[in-house]
């Protein structure tokens, strides 16, 4: 009998009477090219348990674009386009977002690099496991890059992502060779500190407990996120956005003095300068050495 090389997806709940994970696991091993995938909190009916988490699954699987690696039990989806052989460069979304914000810059990247656009947690075609903040993202996008051996690689981080990647240079050097950070966050307590904001009707791309969970961390920072900008050893481009920014832009200024090896560049298009501005926000990626 000819052996089955198409893709298989095996589909499983967490609590169930019958077919258990394990058994799920078992029934993958026997197909040479099946992923299996385990709903939290769904049984028996995973499309019926949670509706969302199966389509977001099924998504990722017949997205021929997309790939997906599990980070400490979470399955984060990405997006991979390029040779294979080019250097890699990492791009990761801001609050609210997804791998898809980066569309056309990932587009422009790809004719030399190989670039991946990662989901973080809660957002996009990756699960929703709850545990949001910044050190939570943080530590996600250093087992993003350990797991697919991308020690060394570009990252090009917007906003809330960049917030999480500063972090993490400053807390594992090694992992990143070169940092752009877009319009981030500066930690500093926000003044006046942010009310809790309100839920939108209607479904969402994201999970909405990320926002009360980094707007907490905005209005009262860990001091030591600061304190070891020091410790950030690549090359730094920080691109602000200009006046229309909500983000302060002094602080930004601050940020570039901050970290030993940065330059600070502002582009006026506002806070989404990757997608207001893909130009000019390239040529100064490419300016940048990217």
């Amino acid at each position: 009998m000819t052996a089955l090389t198409a893709r298989v997806l095996v589909l499983a709940g967490e609590y169930d009477a019958g077919p258990t994970p394990a058994k799920a696991a078992e029934a993958a091993a026997l197909f040479p090219n099946a992923e299996l995938v385990v709903l939290p909190g769904a049984g028996h009916f995973p499309w019926v348990d949670d509706a969302d988490a199966f389509r977001r699954a099924v998504a990722a699987f017949l997205d021929p674009e997309v790939g997906t690696v599990t980070v400490d039990g979470v399955r984060l989806a990405y997006r991979v386009r390029g040779p294979e052989d080019a250097p890699p460069v990492v791009l990761v979304h801001g609050r609210g977002e997804n791998s898809t914000t980066w569309t056309r810059v990932a587009a422009e990247l790809a004719a030399d690099h190989r670039v991946y656009a990662v989901d973080l947690r809660g957002h996009g075609l990756s699960d929703r496991p709850g545990g949001y903040g910044f050190d939570a993202f943080r530590d996600e996008l250093g087992g993003f890059l350990t797991a697919l051996g991308l020690t060394g690689a570009t990252v090009v981080a917007h906003s809330m992502g960049g917030g999480a990647a500063y972090l993490l240079a400053a807390r594992e050097p090694a992992l990143i060779g070169r940092l752009v950070l877009e319009d981030v966050p500066v930690f500093f307590p926000l003044d006046p500190p942010r009310p809790r904001a309100v839920r939108p009707g209607g479904r969402l791309g994201f999970d909405w407990e990320i926002v009360p969970s980094t707007d907490a961390q905005l209005n009262d920072p860990d001091p030591a996120w600061r304190e070891e900008l020091s410790a950030i050893t690549a090359p730094t481009l920080v691109v602000a956005g200009g006046p229309t920014s909500h983000v302060r832009q002094d602080q930004l200024a601050w940020l570039a003095d901050r970290i030993p090896d940065a330059r600070l560049v502002t582009i006026g298009a506002g806070h989404l300068v990757h997608t207001d501005a893909p130009a000019e926000f390239l040529s100064a990626l490419r300016e940048f050495g990217v």
